[in-house]
């Protein structure tokens, strides 16, 4: 068994999308314990990380290979470039090509959304089956974007969705079909809950995105950087950085250098999941303006408030704020008295911090749970189709039998 992945982040400098991708190539090993797995990606090392057997198929040999394509897929010329090439090769000798858990499909990334959509394609005309997996999609607007999706999507053999607002309501728009259908909440919940503890932290956790697609103004900066400053100290409370990003544009651990007195906490080294989610155990609130931080929080039972400034984040954390009720508040940053209602919602979250704790675990409990059964059922359908596709080959593609309780907290 042969699976394609196209994760979230192609380099590794995003710490969700890692953590999504991580959980999605676990859950997949379980399923085809035997499988060996190809990673798209900008650096060979980052595939690695993710599963060290894994081969690294690089992101430029997509770009190139879809640059110079027009029409229909099947018309294709051999490609020239030797890394496109290469790309092709990986692709099509798949028996599965999975998008892993991202909220890249949306106008703020639309070149890499065309480029991904046209991969998926190129699998399904192939006759590859593939999965879209743990995504928040949109907002999209772009007409050539949604066209892409809408032609596209119908084609996938079975689509998750991180909520059931906005992102579901796009998928049954371009006309999936229910039965190929989940909601399941983010996948990186898993890893996060993993990490839970039963004693509260002291800290206030902090992050803010800025960046094109976040919105964040200098003055929102400002204000939240005083405000977390006088409510740490008020508590006698240490204000912890909760980075999740540290691209060339979106850098959080340049924001965090900011907005912590004296660069206090502001780098996370080694730059791993498993450390960030460490750092997020000993908060007892968490502020953040990246989605991510309000997802590593939400699934130890931690309660979140989230700063927003875009269309963007306003449908991620509304939507996370379903997936968690009660446990995230949503402020938008460019309203009057913002640093008030921010303070008010910090004080709310630092008290009701013990009492919504076990409601919290056990939306995570139930996410995890679901997102489960949802690759279970992806691999059912993928299954059947690889039977059907290999029926006159000697050789027999089918999942293995998960383990125990898998599709149940353990």
């Amino acid at each position: 068994m042969r699976i394609f992945i196209i994760p979230g982040t192609f380099d590794g400098s995003n710490l969700g999308d890692t953590a999504m991708a991580e959980i999605a190539i676990e859950r997949l090993k379980v399923l085809w314990p035997q499988a060996r797995f190809s990673v798209m990606t900008r650096v060979p090392a980052f595939s690695k990380t993710l599963c060290p057997s894994a081969k690294a198929v690089s992101f430029n040999g997509c770009k190139f290979w879809t640059q110079r394509q027009s029409g229909s897929w099947k018309r294709w010329l051999p490609p020239r470039s030797l890394r496109a090439r290469t790309f092709a090769d990986a692709l099509f000798e798949a028996d599965l090509v999975v998008l892993a858990g991202s909220g890249i499909l949306t106008d703020a990334f639309e070149a890499t959304s065309l480029r991904i959509l046209a991969t998926l394609q190129a699998a399904v005309e192939r006759g590859i089956p593939t999965a879209i997996l743990g995504q928040g999609i949109g907002p999209i607007k772009s007409p050539k974007l949604l066209q892409a999706a809408s032609e596209i999507f119908p084609l996938i053999d079975f689509v998750s969705v991180r909520e059931a607002e906005a992102s579901l309501a796009l998928v049954r728009e371009w006309k999936v079909p229910d039965e190929r259908i989940c909601v399941t909440g983010d996948d990186a919940v898993e890893l996060s809950w993993r990490k839970r503890t039963a004693t509260p932290g002291n800290g206030i956790g902090v992050n803010l995105r800025v960046a094109k697609y976040g919105g964040a103004a200098e003055q929102t900066l400002i204000t939240v950087r005083d405000v977390l400053q006088r409510e740490a100290a008020k508590r006698d409370s240490t204000l912890i950085g909760i980075p999740i990003a540290n691209g060339l544009r979106d850098s959080d651990l340049r924001t965090l250098r900011f907005l912590l007195p004296d660069g206090a906490e502001s780098d996370c080294i080694p730059w791993t999941t498993e450390n960030v989610i460490g750092r997020v155990s000993r908060c007892r609130v968490v502020v953040t303006g990246s989605y991510h931080a309000g997802v590593f929080a939400l699934a130890q039972g931690i309660p979140v408030v989230a700063v927003v400034q875009s269309e963007y984040y306003a449908r991620k954390f509304h939507g996370l704020a379903g997936q968690f009720e009660g446990g995230c508040k949503v402020i938008a940053a460019d309203r009057a008295q913002f640093g008030d209602q921010l303070a008010q919602a910090v004080d709310q979250a630092w008290n009701s911090g013990t009492t919504v704790k076990a409601k919290l675990l056990a939306a995570a409990e139930q996410q995890i749970g679901i997102g489960q059964q949802a690759y279970l059922r992806m691999a059912q359908i993928c299954s059947e189709r690889l039977q059907k596709i290999r029926r006159h080959s000697k050789h027999r593609y089918s999942f293995a039998q998960p383990f125990p309780g898998f599709g149940t907290v353990q």
